[in-house]
């Protein structure tokens, strides 16, 4: 399939650029807090929110990264969007990791 290789081969294009994207903006993120430390990304969660919001969906029974974060997300209110829900399971899971 000649359509098919040239989907793979854009799709894995795409994947390289968004990999390099996101190593560039931790890049610019680190600098910029090296010349004001105040300055950051912008919070999503205030302090703790998201940590408290992880162990009552855990304590409600919700397991898994992907169903907790769907949880998180149906408490903020936000739409479930497919890069929303990577965003806030790659959240959730550096949560987790804190209980073992």
């Amino acid at each position: 399939m000649p359509g098919m290789k040239a989907l793979l081969k854009k799709r894995d294009e795409l994947r390289n650029t968004i990999t390099q994207a996101r190593a560039d903006l931790r890049t610019i993120e680190a600098a910029i807090r090296l010349i004001d430390p105040d300055t950051g990304p912008v919070r999503l969660f205030e302090r703790g929110k998201l940590k408290q919001m992880v162990c009552e969906a855990m304590r409600e029974g919700h397991e898994g990264n992907h169903a907790i974060a769907l949880e998180v997300i149906t408490r903020m209110g936000w739409g479930a969007t497919d890069e929303r829900v990577k965003d806030v399971s790659r959240r959730v899971k550096d949560v987790t990791k804190t209980f073992k």
